[in-house]
């Protein structure tokens, strides 16, 4: 399956648990680090050059985004429980009711805590579930290292 097509991309939610890129001025950016558990910042559109060397046609992401803190940061790192959310350009004329929509679904699968991982205060239990069955049915390094030696 090509995710990379533009039918699939509007489909597809993306989550942020770390940020390289800052999309306002301080004030406002220190504004999203305030945010208390269960809060969510506004809708923001932008566009992220990120894809065009790897396809030219793609054009970078234009795309919907906002800020949700999943958990409490009292005596925390200011990015604690913080992620992005992004979503397909295409919702932007319900923005605001998708942000709600997908903020809430996200918040109530915070639970149960997706132990042991050392971002468990950004990592959603049904991800964890995902990425420990992918885990399962990988072959192990022993395996993959035998593979290559022979």
């Amino acid at each position: 399956m090509n995710l990379r097509d533009s039918e699939s991309e509007q489909r597809c939610i993306g989550i942020s648990k770390s940020f390289t890129a800052r999309y306002f001025d301080i004030p406002t950016h220190n504004r999203i680090m305030q945010m208390k558990a269960g809060e969510r910042s506004w809708v923001f559109r932008f566009h992220d050059p990120e894809n065009t060397a790897d396809d030219p046609r793609l054009g970078g992401r234009d795309r919907l985004s906002w800020y949700l803190r999943l958990r409490d940061k009292t005596h925390a790192d200011p990015e604690f429980g913080l992620i992005r959310i992004e979503i397909s350009k295409a919702y932007a004329d319900k923005a605001s009711s998708y942000a709600e929509r997908f903020s809430r679904w996200l918040l109530s699968d915070r639970l149960p805590t997706a132990y042991p991982t050392p971002r468990w205060d950004k990592h959603l239990y049904p991800i964890r579930a995902c990425e420990s069955y992918l885990t399962s049915i990988m072959p192990s390094l022993a395996t993959i290292t035998a593979g290559v030696k022979g």
